[in-house]
């Protein structure tokens, strides 16, 4: 884990909020703006986020998600191709995306390890180093680390429920990876849980939401950001060498 880029005493997350039509306006009002670092969004929103009329620096900073959890949570069946196709649209429109969710199944280790054995080809032109992995429920993490290091890319730790992410995360504290970002940190108590469990940037739609109606949860959801979140920009660990091709990695089992 990355803890050398933060305060020594003090581990502080990078906070991406989750796309929500008028997000500029939304965290000016809330008072947030200046806790969230970027933007996580489902290719289905990038024509939306392109039509911002005050887009700002938050917009710069996105992470491409695959839309794997939106349809699980409304039952839906994501498909391998329609996760790739929505990438591509994605980055077309935005080639200067920072990182890439790589395709995956909800709670579903088998699908999701079939998945990231397939995409390496797909997704090379974008570059491996700014994929981020998934860990699901049941994977074997040690091993999605290691295809990481090959592919010089990040964790993505998503799963159906917090008590598998903390479990995640205490389980990836013992090992060397490039960037561990936590899907959905949607409370304060879940936000504190990432940032002591090592990780080093989160998701959240709560925290781009206009909280302000309710004094109370905005006061909390301010202190919060203001204690664990990450200043705007925060450096990731520079790629390493590869040592092994991409006809290596696409058979790696």
């Amino acid at each position: 884990m990355q803890s050398e880029l933060f305060a020594p005493t003090h581990h502080r997350v990078a906070v991406y909020g989750g796309y929500s039509w008028g997000y500029s306006g939304l965290l000016r009002a809330a008072g947030y703006a200046e806790s969230i670092s970027g933007l996580v969004i489902t290719p289905k929103w990038m024509s939306h986020l392109l039509r911002e009329p005050d887009p700002d620096a938050i917009a710069q900073r996105l992470i491409v998600d695959n839309g794997a959890y939106p349809a699980w949570v409304n039952g839906e069946v994501m498909g391998f191709g329609e996760q790739l196709d929505g990438i591509h649209t994605a980055m077309a429109a935005r080639p200067d995306a920072e990182w890439i969710i790589a395709p995956d199944v909800v709670a579903n280790a088998e699908r999701t390890w079939a998945r990231l054995n397939a995409c390496a080809i797909e997704l090379e032109s974008y570059g491996l180093h700014r994929l981020l992995l998934p860990v699901q429920d049941g994977m074997d993490i040690a091993r999605v680390v290691a295809l990481a290091r090959d592919y010089n890319a990040g964790i993505f730790v998503g799963g159906s429920t917090w008590r598998y992410k903390i479990e995640a995360l205490r389980e990836l504290q013992r090992h060397d990876a490039r960037w561990v970002h936590v899907g959905r940190a949607s409370s304060w108590a879940q936000l504190e849980a990432a940032a002591n469990g090592g990780a080093d940037s989160v998701d959240s739609t709560s925290f781009v939401r206009r909280y302000n109606h309710n004094v109370n949860k905005h006061l909390i959801y301010s202190a919060t950001l203001n204690s664990w979140a990450h200043p705007r920009r925060c450096q990731v660990k520079p790629c390493a060498p590869r040592s092994i091709s991409l006809s290596d990695l696409c058979s790696y089992r």
